[in-house]
């Protein structure tokens, strides 16, 4: 039940444009980002907080979210997710971070979490340096951290966000490929000033390409950074180029890089009631 607000003690949880959308199916709550209906489900993830919290935090970890993705490259942070076997969360804590907020990932971790759930459910070490010289560098270990069955549900999901949400399909929509992803939206925190940074904000959008639903065969992280859009309105914000916009034209350029050939177009998940 997405009712655009939710009280959790003397705190209070809106959606971006606090509009009540209703009962929806779980996969509207993700195409249409409603920070309401995230809440309500991760209270169901345990028998309490706590083990809620545990839950969540479980499977950041699997994926990458908090922890050093190994790359290749100096000086990677881990970013940040607290731990509430150390630090235990509040509810409020957990209604937060259901939807992002009071977590802080690097584009590489985001790339790596997403290529776990697009990839058959497999955490791959993620190189920038492919080989040298005339030696091709060998791959990074693999290692299974969801199932199989879970990726496809999630491959699917992220299909409908791109093709239930109109202006995410004008957006995103390659003619012979299947696309799927989602955008985020996050706020600045001001660590000096201990305050959000006014009208300034991150917009992401990680999401995959390729002949089907599938078959995954690129995926792509990208953001645009500290960025004051123009506001229409309460959750209605426009730039001069959306984020799966950008994720659009370097998923044409990947296409003809990589050589990915055409497929057939997947329909998007059906709901379930």
């Amino acid at each position: 039940n997405d009712s655009g607000s939710i009280r959790i003690g003397k705190f209070r949880v809106d959606d971006a444009d606090k509009r009540a959308m209703g009962w929806i199916p779980f996969e509207d709550v993700i195409a249409y980002s409603r920070n309401v209906g995230a809440v309500r489900v991760a209270r169901t993830l345990g028998r309490d907080v706590d083990e809620s919290s545990a839950v969540l935090f479980d499977y950041w970890s699997r994926i990458g979210i908090g922890t050093l993705s190994g790359v290749d490259v100096a000086g990677e942070l881990p970013g940040l997710a607290a731990n509430p076997a150390v630090d235990r969360w509040a509810e409020i804590d957990l209604a937060n971070r259901a939807f992002g907020q009071g977590v802080a990932v690097t584009p590489m971790q985001l790339a790596t979490a997403f290529s776990v759930m697009v990839n058959g459910g497999e955490r791959v070490r993620p190189r920038v340096v492919a080989g040298i010289g005339d030696e091709e560098m060998a791959p990074g270990p693999r290692e299974r951290v969801i199932s199989e069955e879970l990726s496809a549900e999630l491959r699917r999901l992220m299909v409908h966000v791109v093709t239930k949400v109109p202006w995410y399909r004008e957006g995103t929509e390659i003619e012979g490929y299947t696309v799927g992803g989602k955008t985020g939206t996050a706020q600045i925190w001001d660590s000096k000033r201990g305050e959000w940074v006014p009208s300034t904000y991150n917009f992401s959008f990680a999401g995959f390409v390729g002949p089907s639903v599938d078959e995954p065969r690129a995926l792509i992280a990208v953001r645009i950074g500290h960025t004051k859009p123009t506001i229409k309105g309460q959750g209605n914000f426009e730039l001069n180029i959306t984020s799966y916009e950008l994720f659009r034209r370097i998923a044409i350029d990947t296409i003809n890089a990589l050589d990915i050939p055409a497929g057939q177009v997947a329909p998007a998940a059906t709901p379930r009631p």
